[in-house]
């Protein structure tokens, strides 16, 4: 397949998106435990509905994960083998204090 301009993984565009996606989703909110499973899956969807939008010929991946800051340890780790000229990924990490959680949101853009 040959590609063309655009056909790549749009790092700044993804990283708006995300950004996006956790503002509109969480806001400035309190914390409550129970809403951290709802968070999670607002911010995913979110994610896949404006990646939908940019109508790129890539497949994308996501993944969300928050938990409550209550202290105890927070560990991920993503590995990938790819054509990086095509395909790329976007990680973002954020503690919110305000809010006690952590936060990691995964994409993947993969060129089939």
């Amino acid at each position: 397949m040959d590609f063309k301009t655009g056909d790549q993984f749009d790092i700044e565009k993804v990283a708006e998106i995300v950004k996006d996606a956790v503002e509109e989703a969480m806001g400035k909110t309190y914390p409550i435990p129970s809403r951290l499973k709802t968070w999670t899956a607002n911010v995913g969807e979110e994610c896949l509905e404006k990646i939908a939008l940019m109508k790129s010929p890539l497949k994308y991946l996501v993944f969300t994960d928050m938990m409550e800051d209550n202290g105890a340890g927070y560990h991920f780790y993503m590995s990938a083998m790819w054509e990086s000229d095509k395909d790329g990924y976007y990680s973002f990490k954020e503690s919110r204090e305000a809010q006690h959680v952590w936060m990691a949101i995964n994409i993947i853009g993969v060129a089939i």
